[in-house]
């Protein structure tokens, strides 16, 4: 074989090798951040399932937020999903009943509230929605602005 033409095979072949290596490593990352997002949208459905079995549950409330709030920053930019703050918040008043405030919840966990855990942050912004206190507009910031702090 003619020198030059193998200096030239070997000079192809070397990039071409490298974006081989380069698409490869971008499959297994998109392989990776998808399984990532299916995990995490099992096991903040598996909360979520927990708080429906024990809405005053204010241990369970905290895990589902946290959970929920992993799974929002997975799938916050991803094109083919659709869950944000909004639906996670949608979920979790879903759950809860209507009539839980800071006091049922306390008397359930016979433990007393902390006044500042977003549990007891929220029960407040639903308090004051159901009394007229807040628009849904407000309501839905205020939501997001304590969901942002977990």
């Amino acid at each position: 074989m003619d020198d030059k033409l193998l200096w030239v095979l070997v000079c192809v072949s070397i990039p071409l090798f490298g974006v081989l290596i380069f698409l490869w490593g971008l499959r297994s990352e998109r392989r990776e951040k998808a399984k990532a997002r299916e995990d995490a949208a099992a096991q903040y459905q598996g909360a979520l399932a927990k708080l429906r079995d024990a809405p005053a549950d204010e241990a369970a409330m905290q895990e589902t937020l946290r959970l929920g709030k992993t799974y929002v920053d997975l799938v916050r930019f991803d094109k083919n999903k659709s869950f944000d703050e909004v639906a996670l918040m949608n979920d979790l008043n879903a759950v809860q009943p209507a009539s839980t405030s800071l006091d049922s919840i306390a008397e359930a966990t016979a433990e007393p509230a902390d006044p500042d855990s977003a549990v007891s942050r929220l029960a407040k912004l639903r308090e004051k929605r159901a009394k007229g206190l807040l628009t849904d507009a407000e309501y839905h910031e205020k939501q997001l602005a304590i969901l942002d702090e977990i």
